[in-house]
């Protein structure tokens, strides 16, 4: 997986929930409750559900069928034959809600009772962070309903006191700041934090689902916190299927003062515009033609020696311009790390440990947002 794979994959990990595919409804499969987003789509009607115990979603394929019956398959493994998926077998009523047939390979049959998610019927949330989620993404919202954060210690890092919070089930867990930082620039940066708690959970649930064989583990170090920054590195180690496993690294970043959280092009700057919209070709340019040849000739200059590839198939090549167009990043007592990404089977050149921005240089190149101290 080349640097920009990775962090596309990883930014979809730690902000998991896109826009809705479907209508979501609430229901039963036998005595067991359920939850399902189902969509039209050009082959019949998919979607995916899970059961409300379990959290972990399995997913509905279209299939054939007659006219007015939705006929749809499970696919929880992959490694299962196809003829050996339970499928379902609906048909919808004048209220919108469906009635059907669930039946597995050995001809056990469950009835399935599903009616439309009454959305506005949802009583509000009191964490801000699952109420925005119960607005934007009730499938996932309902997924998360009912699970709650515990203590897990704190921590004090010079002025600034951090609590962290954890959701047993998951494992995940990240702080929150008790002290330190003014009341409004607190609740700024707790209510991003509370939020990439919940997107952490999210993520896991989303990688285990399939079957329940993934693995998603997830380290979180602080590494700065000032009136400027607060930063940190989420590291986490993920096996969602396929072939390999895979890790990395998506950092907090959050500028205190605004509760925003930063870009890279907006604390450094080349001395060329870069494009705003991270999602298409024009920064996808300039990350491989402008900023990462920038940065090598940087690294090149400060640190010689460990720029200098060497002439072994193991070595790391430091100076090759495409390692450096994805980093990850964050802020040190010296300065700005950024981390190398290199392909699949040079990962252990990965995130050296000297490469930093010394803050004097940041100062020289510093971009619209000044977190120096």
């Amino acid at each position: 997986m080349d640097g920009y794979a990775r962090f596309a994959l990883l930014a979809g990990l730690a902000f998991s929930g896109c826009a809705s595919a479907g209508t979501v409804y609430e229901g039963t499969l036998g005595k067991s409750a359920i939850v399902a987003e189902l969509a039209q789509g050009k082959d019949g009607t998919d979607g995916r559900y899970f059961y409300r115990r379990h959290r972990l979603d399995i997913a509905l394929e279209a299939q054939p069928a007659d006219h007015g019956v939705v006929a749809m398959q499970e696919n929880a493994d992959w490694h299962s034959d196809e003829s050996e998926r339970p499928r379902w077998t609906l048909r919808k009523g004048s209220d919108g809600a469906y009635t059907g047939q669930w039946r597995d390979a050995k001809g056990k049959t469950l009835p399935i009772a599903l009616k439309p998610l009454a959305v506005a019927s949802l009583p509000a949330d009191a964490d801000p962070a699952l109420d925005a989620l119960r607005k934007a993404e009730p499938y996932d919202y309902l997924r998360l309903s009912g699970l709650t954060l515990v203590d897990d210690g704190s921590e004090q890092h010079g002025a600034y006191r951090l609590r962290w919070r954890r959701e047993p089930a998951s494992g995940i867990r990240l702080f929150e700041v008790v002290d330190g930082y003014p009341a409004d620039a607190r609740e700024r940066v707790n209510r991003v934090l509370h939020a990439r708690l919940w997107a952490g959970v999210q993520a896991y649930y989303e990688c285990l689902s399939g079957g329940g064989e993934g693995e998603y583990d997830q380290t979180v170090t602080v590494h700065r916190i000032d009136a400027k920054i607060l930063s940190a590195s989420v590291f986490t180690s993920y096996y969602c299927g396929g072939a390999h496993p895979d890790f990395g690294d998506s950092p907090i970043n959050l500028d205190p003062r605004t509760g925003r959280e930063l870009r890279l092009e907006d604390v450094i700057s080349t001395g060329k515009p870069a494009p705003t919209d991270e999602h298409g070709s024009a920064w996808l340019d300039y990350r491989s033609q402008v900023w990462a040849p920038w940065l090598v000739a940087q690294f090149q200059r400060l640190y010689p020696e460990q720029m200098k590839a060497g002439e072994g198939e193991d070595d790391c090549d430091y100076a090759d311009d495409q390692v450096w167009s994805f980093p990850s990043w964050h802020a040190t007592d010296q300065g700005l790390y950024l981390g190398a990404s290199f392909y699949r089977a040079a990962r252990a050149c990965d995130e050296p440990e000297w490469s930093v921005l010394p803050w004097s240089v940041v100062r020289r190149h510093r971009g619209a947002v000044d977190i120096a101290p």
